[in-house]
């Protein structure tokens, strides 16, 4: 009984007023979230492509240089463009230069270590650098197309000795060509004659005969690239920006040459010599993309786990949204960043929650004000009629009063009163004033009993339920859990096994009671199979109308339980209990750990060893358990099964059998060739990490190669 005790119209009144508040909290609420979730969804969406816009254009930008070198190779290569005749390869070079403004110089380097370079100036003149090594000294010269670069000191004509000379077979672009059959292409540096930061594409050129001639450059300008991510917009202040593999920015998004400089900083090596080089991205004065790529190392690998690229953070009380999507074209590893505030696309959001809060509290007024005028109309036909009921409690019955309401419950409630008053002036005339009634309740006895026999157990649990849940609404998740379920349950008793429970969105059953089944492993295997391709081809029917598919995990054990009624006088449940139950369920969640979608214990291997293709995965102890069980994962029917995959089994479980002997080298060997045939591999790659581990760290000597599980 409540302790607390209210009137019928402060709970009307109080109740009321709490429900509206709680509707606008709830709405307001889910407002916020739903808005948010969509505005997410859509900047996930517009930032996905402007990634994707700026890769092509980054690859269609790179690309010209890769379209050019081959025509420089095969021109070189065959003899078509001889490298003697000056004039002619500086007029072909200047003459590319000029169609492909993207491309700001060309050269070649031979290996004598002459060199020759057609070069893009700033005032988009071209001119020519020419470095001839004659024994101890280098000539170098320059021919420009515009005057005034004759008066700047660092484009003279000078004889210098050679040991001093720019010699190209020492830059990484000559050295990296010659040691590839393909393009190479540098990392961002700073190019020698105009200190300006580049990336350059070599190709080493070799004659009919395959003898090394020399090696063809092209310089691609970065600035150009920090042009173009400038007209990109994401919201009115959002930035794309791109890194290198080692975390220097490569381009932000500004046209001004100033603003690009600040990209460079001046380094001095330990012989003196000073040099420019890319600042690293969290040293950037820009704090909007400094601080979303630290925020993005220090949830790297959460993100990486998860499979994501979008995150969001706070700094200086700013809330920003930041993707980083990494990108690959031959040599280049470059990383292409966005950064946006989040208000620039949820001011909308707080708007409108700001206006339902407002609502809100208008229509609370409203409806305290009515509720007071309607609970007084409720109140007192109901209060009055509570003052009679007292009388009939102390059984004074000489009351006439009538009550009446608008309400057709209370006048019914009258109107019974009236006649149980009525009533009871005439019983009172029969019974004594007090009236003492027993109850009696008959309760059947329930008859517990059990007994020991050895079956096979299953669970399965769907993976990630709780956060489909919360993605779909009610009503889908009521209907395509019902669809699961009952395929989940036709599947287990088309293959004779007993269904004992829904424990949420998991599924428990055994085979081999209430009647004995001799091959209860068998049919339980059966099962899990023929579940996962049932599952398989809904899901497909799911994704094909946009909903959201189930995927599972299953654990199968065959071992010794008790089996039976089950529960209380009350209630009864035809189930199983025991350690074997336990061990069922724990292996059903361990799965997650080594990739797996069914696994089942070494005492279920051994009853369908012959019947199916199966992986070792592990010689685990469970928590909770203290001696070590193999584990496998159940893969498919062997009769199903190609040659392909036995032959990858078997490679896979030999690589375990060296692990255990801790030949640690071979099974490191092993499962490469796995990962080399199925990138995807997790289990394999992680015996790679604990191969590796063990190399460094070697185990004991009475190591026996248990894995100890934390999964419960």
């Amino acid at each position: 009984m409540s302790a607390v005790k209210m009137s019928v119209r402060f709970s009307i009144v109080g109740f009321s007023t709490l429900a509206v508040l709680m509707f606008g909290g709830i709405i307001s609420i889910v407002s916020y979230i739903g808005g948010k979730n969509s505005v997410q969804s859509l900047v996930n969406n517009i930032m996905t492509k402007a990634t994707e816009h700026t890769i092509d254009k980054t690859k269609d930008y790179l690309n010209s240089a890769i379209v050019v070198s081959q025509m420089n190779e095969q021109f070189l290569g065959s003899g078509l463009l001889k490298t003697e005749k000056g004039k002619v390869i500086e007029k072909y070079f200047e003459g590319i230069l000029r169609v492909n403004p993207e491309l700001i110089g060309m050269f070649y380097g031979d290996t004598n270590g002459d060199f020759v370079m057609v070069k893009e100036m700033t005032d988009k003149s071209y001119s020519v650098n020419k470095i001839i090594r004659k024994g101890k000294l280098t000539e170098v010269n320059w021919e420009h197309e515009k005057n005034s670069w004759y008066d700047d000191k660092r484009f003279d004509d000078e004889i210098i000795e050679t040991e001093k000379a720019y010699d190209p077979r020492t830059r990484p672009w000559y050295k990296e060509a010659i040691t590839k059959k393909t393009y190479s292409w540098t990392d961002v540096y700073v190019f020698f004659t105009d200190r300006k930061p580049g990336i350059t594409c070599s190709k080493a050129v070799y004659d009919k005969k395959g003898n090394l001639i020399g090696v063809i450059g092209i310089d691609i300008s970065i600035k150009e690239f920090s042009e173009f991510l400038s007209g990109i917009k994401i919201g009115e202040t959002g930035k794309v920006f791109l890194l290198d593999a080692k975390q220097k920015v490569v381009a932000i998004p500004s046209p001004d040459q100033a603003t690009h400089d600040k990209l460079l900083k001046e380094e001095t090596d330990a012989n003196g010599k000073k040099s420019l080089t890319l600042i690293k991205a969290d040293v950037l004065e820009d704090k909007e993309i400094s601080s979303a790529f630290i925020n993005f190392e220090k949830q790297k690998e959460e993100l990486t786990k998860e499979n994501k690229t979008f995150f969001e953070f706070k700094n200086d009380g700013i809330s920003y949204f930041a993707k980083f999507v990494p990108f690959k074209m031959d040599d280049i590893e470059w990383t292409i960043g966005i950064v946006v505030p989040e208000n620039e696309f949820m001011k909308t959001v707080h708007r409108n929650n700001q206006i339902i809060m407002a609502l809100s509290i208008i229509i609370i007024i409203i409806a305290v004000l009515f509720e007071y005028s309607f609970s007084k109309k409720i109140s007192k036909p109901l209060t009055q009629l509570s003052e009679e009921m007292k009388k009939i409690q102390n059984f004074d019955l000489s009351s006439n009063v009538e009550v009446h309401s608008f309400l057709i419950e209370v006048n019914n409630m009258t109107h019974s009163f009236n006649k149980m008053r009525t009533g009871l002036r005439s019983f009172k005339k029969y019974v004594p004033d007090e009236l003492v009634r027993e109850l009696i309740s008959l309760n059947k006895e329930a008859v517990l009993e059990g007994e020991r026999r050895e079956l096979t157990m299953y669970f399965s649990d769907i993976k990630g339920f709780t956060t489909i849940s919360e993605e779909l609404n009610p009503e889908e998740l009521v209907e395509q859990l019902s669809e699961y379920l009952g395929e989940a349950s036709k599947t287990v008793v088309d293959h004779h096994g007993t269904l004992d429970k829904y424990i949420g969105d998991a599924v428990m059953a055994f085979w081999g009671a209430p009647k004995p089944l001799e091959d209860h492993a068998l049919m339980a295997c059966k099962a899990a199979l023929e579940h996962k391709k049932n599952l398989k081809k809904k899901n497909a029917e799911l994704v094909a109308k946009g909903k959201t598919p189930f995927y599972d995990r299953i654990g199968i054990h065959t071992g010794e339980v008790i089996v039976g009624n089950m529960g209380s006088e009350n209630r009864l449940n035809y189930t199983v209990i025991g350690d074997s139950v336990n061990l069922a369920s724990r292996l059903e969640a361990i799965n997650k750990f080594y990739g797996s979608d069914i696994i089942i214990s070494e005492t279920t291997y051994n009853y369908v060893e012959d019947k199916f293709l199966v992986k070792m995965l592990d010689l685990v102890a469970v928590k909770g358990k203290s001696k070590a069980i193999e584990i496998y994962e159940l893969i498919s029917d062997i009769d199903e099964a190609s040659l392909e995959e036995k032959k990858y089994i078997s490679n896979f479980n030999e690589a375990v059998f060296e692990y255990r002997k801790k030949g640690f080298v071979a099974a490191i060997k092993l499962f490469e060739s796995c990962l080399r045939l199925n990138p995807n591999d997790y289990t394999a790659k992680l015996y790679l990490e604990r191969c590796n581990h063990y190399l460094t760290y070697p185990p004991s000597e009475n190591w026996t190669g248990v894995h100890e599980s934390k999964e419960k």
